[in-house]
């Protein structure tokens, strides 16, 4: 096997490697709006304020945490003459059981899928290492018995049994 047959073999191997980690990107499913769950919880009358306790314990934190002179209430430059308040969402709401769910789905999917993803990554940045390594007579031999050259890790699991 000359130099020109094994890049080809690497390019197609990699090229069909990357399509496959493409595939599995775009299957991640998009996140779960927080907004949507909290509209929803306030127009079927579910959504839950945190108690007084910690909203003032909150603010608290806020006052703490600013700076000598700054308008840490709001955004304005006087807070006296404004009509918000700017303190953190998480804060003063419960999230939604619903967004809980959903979110746990979404994250548990996603990271299932992202670990595939590195698996195929570490495997084929190893599988281009192994054919640029392994002598012409073993990849002929390689390149007769696989059928599919895009599925990686057949590729390198057969790799592994002849180095």
């Amino acid at each position: 096997m000359n130099q020109s047959q094994r890049k080809f073999l690497i390019d197609t191997v990699t090229s069909r490697a990357k399509a496959k980690i493409s595939a599995l990107k775009s299957s991640i499913p998009k996140a779960p709006s927080l907004s949507n769950h909290v509209f929803l919880a306030v127009m079927n009358g579910t959504l839950k304020i945190k108690p007084e306790s910690e909203i003032i314990e909150a603010l608290k934190q806020k006052a703490l945490n600013s700076k000598e002179g700054a308008n840490w209430l709001a955004e304005d430059s006087s807070w006296m003459t404004s009509n918000t308040i700017k303190i953190e969402r998480d804060a003063i709401l419960v999230t939604p059981e619903s967004y809980n769910i959903e979110y746990k789905k979404y994250r548990d999917t996603s990271e299932k899928i992202n670990a595939e993803i590195a698996e195929l990554n570490l495997q084929l940045d190893t599988l281009v290492i192994r054919l640029q390594l392994t002598s012409d007579k073993n990849l002929e031999l390689i390149v007769r018995e696989v059928d599919d050259m895009g599925e990686v890790k057949l590729i390198d699991n057969k790799l592994k049994l002849l180095l």
